[in-house]
């Protein structure tokens, strides 16, 4: 029993670092085809749907949509091999903007021949309000979200930034958010915060006549916020020499919210 329990550790170990050096690829836009190996062989060997509906809605975000074909393909595999149950997790990822087609817009606003037009105006018009795609790559330039490579690697003992909480690779985007536009003051406060889907408003607050030594900056977070993001906005208050306050409605992780958006 012992000898077993340790082999299962060591494939479980092995199984992990194989998730995150997908993970990585993904972000990174590397090796993308052996990435959609990967998550296919993960649904059709059933390893575990939240880390498959993770990996796709992470690729779909990064790529700027699924293509046609693979957006079916996966949809298909994945209803047969968890059950279609999961259509409701599916379609709700959809409405989320989480895992979407390309060029979706073209496809929908194509007249259905022989048949009703008032039910092809309302389909148009709900399919309208789901997100075309994904701002990944504008944003990840616009933030700096991935910290620059150097010969000697990225030193998770000694950081520089705040990508040590995910090896070096990714930088929590709620973290250079508030280092940019508030800690740092961006002028192109604006302009920045248009890049994310909802209403937002920025104010300036009266100053008292008493100025604190010390900024303070109160973090809110509405659904969730995971350790690793917690452990970025540590860093970057030691690092700024300032005050971060966090609160949120719960921790979460990334197969908690794959579990909330299902149904269940």
């Amino acid at each position: 029993i012992t000898l077993s329990e340790f082999v299962l550790d060591k494939k479980k170990e092995s199984e992990f670092a194989e998730q995150l050096e997908v993970e990585n690829n993904i972000i990174l836009g590397n090796d993308l085809k052996q990435c959609i190996q990967h998550i296919e062989e993960g649904i059709i060997r059933q390893f575990s749907e939240y880390t498959s509906l993770r990996l796709l809605s992470l690729l779909s975000l990064t790529e700027e949509g699924l293509s046609s074909k693979d957006y079916r393909h996966f949809v298909k595999l994945f209803l047969q091999s968890f059950g279609h149950d999961h259509i409701i997790t599916l379609l709700n990822m959809k409405k989320m903007g989480l895992l979407f087609e390309q060029n979706l817009t073209n496809h929908i606003l194509s007249p259905v021949s022989g048949g009703n037009n008032l039910l092809n105006t309302k389909v148009v018009a709900a399919m309208s309000a789901f997100p075309r795609k994904s701002h990944f790559r504008a944003t990840i330039k616009r933030l700096n979200l991935i910290p620059p490579v150097i010969d000697s690697g990225y030193n998770l003992s000694n950081p520089t930034d705040a990508g040590f909480v995910f090896g070096g690779i990714y930088i929590p985007m709620v973290c250079r958010l508030i280092e940019t536009a508030i800690i740092n003051n961006d002028k192109n406060q604006d302009e920045l915060l248009k890049m994310f889907p909802g209403e937002y408003s920025c104010k300036e607050l009266s100053k008292s006549g008493h100025r604190r030594k010390e900024k303070t900056v109160l973090v809110c977070f509405i659904g969730g916020v995971t350790f690793a993001e917690i452990a970025a906005l540590r860093f970057l208050a030691n690092k700024k020499r300032i005050t971060i306050l966090v609160t949120t409605t719960s921790i979460i992780n990334g197969n908690i919210a794959m579990k909330q958006i299902g149904p269940e």
